[in-house]
């Protein structure tokens, strides 16, 4: 804890590198390693599709504004491998800034695809609420000319009942987390669906 009673993410993920498993680094390495590759957006680069919303034009050049540093990178979580309860093989604690994988999914590509998703909106969503619109606007319109039935995918997605059902199931999976699972699921070549369900009940 620091002096103002806020959590050190700092100080903790160093002391949990000094324990983790080589494993655990892997992941964490992992993790570097696809949120530079599919990730850009979402720590607001100047290279990705977000960057007319931070560009501020002069006259002689171009530059971009500062965002707040925490939505530059995950770099803070602690990463853990161990059995979890029931179906669920992975999980993301928001508040302890932490992401735990089943050992049989650790390396697996689209189940932490899918929990780095979850950090991201976390993160995000500790924000003003127009980090998260921009995220929405650009990733809609990123899509929409790849994905011919977008918007029936998306009611589909967010029905009241279905969208219940998700949420009971397996936390919260809302239409900026069902986007960007679909801008992966064209990036890394998997049936649309693929990434938002772990490749279970694709659509």
């Amino acid at each position: 804890m620091t002096d103002n009673n806020t959590i050190d993410y700092d100080k903790d993920f160093f002391i949990w590198y000094g324990t983790a498993s080589e494993s655990e680094k892997e992941l964490s390495a992992t993790v570097a390693k696809y949120e530079e590759k599919y990730f850009r957006e979402m720590i607001f680069k100047p290279d990705s599709i977000i960057s007319d919303f931070i560009k501020i034009e002069y006259e002689d050049s171009n530059d971009y504004q500062d965002v707040p540093e925490k939505l530059r990178g995950i770099t803070n979580y602690r990463y853990y491998i161990k059995d979890l309860n029931g179906d669920c093989i992975g999980m993301v604690n928001a508040k302890d800034r932490t992401m735990t994988i089943a050992p049989e999914y650790a390396s697996d590509k689209v189940t932490i695809l899918h929990e780095m998703i979850h950090i991201y909106i976390n993160i995000i969503n500790e924000f003003y609420c127009f980090f998260h619109d921009i995220l929405f606007l650009c990733l809609y319109n990123e899509l929409k000319s790849k994905i011919s039935d977008l918007d029936q995918r998306i009611l589909s997605h967010s029905h009241a009942f279905r969208s219940e059902d998700i949420t009971r199931k397996g936390g919260e999976h809302g239409i900026l987390f069902f986007l960007k699972s679909l801008d992966l699921d064209l990036r890394c070549g998997y049936k649309l669906g693929t990434v938002c369900s772990y490749g279970r009940d694709n659509m």
